[in-house]
């Protein structure tokens, strides 16, 4: 290809692009005169808000329900471990009563937790 085929070829290129954007222009001139037409010259579209409407909410019931979610977590955290602790004092009492030496209710009591 020598360059004066080249610059044909480039003209033809850009003869077609030029066409393409005037028929752009064109439907798009289109579209906005329907647009005022049927709606008036102050609204060129209309936007279906629908979707961000639910994404939104779905926002604000998160933000809503996590502090409560994170109230719940750290209750049970803090008192989950207390009644268990409770409840292995009141074991480690009945097993001393019971006549057991304080290094075998220990290691009764650390194998319970572990199994």
């Amino acid at each position: 290809m020598n360059i004066q085929e080249f610059c044909e070829q480039l003209n033809a290129l850009s003869g077609r692009a030029k066409d393409s954007m005037d028929k752009l222009e064109r439907e798009r001139n289109y579209v906005i005169e329907t647009m005022q037409k049927t709606q008036g010259s102050s609204a060129l579209f209309s936007m279906d808000t629908t979707e961000a409407d639910r994404i939104y909410q779905t926002y604000r019931l998160i933000e809503t329900l996590y502090p409560i979610a994170f109230a719940v977590a750290i209750l049970l955290g803090g008192v989950l471990p207390g009644i268990v602790i409770l409840q292995s004092a009141r074991e480690a009492a009945l097993l001393r009563v019971l006549g057991t030496t304080k290094r075998r209710t220990r290691a009764m009591l650390g194998l319970e937790q572990v199994f």
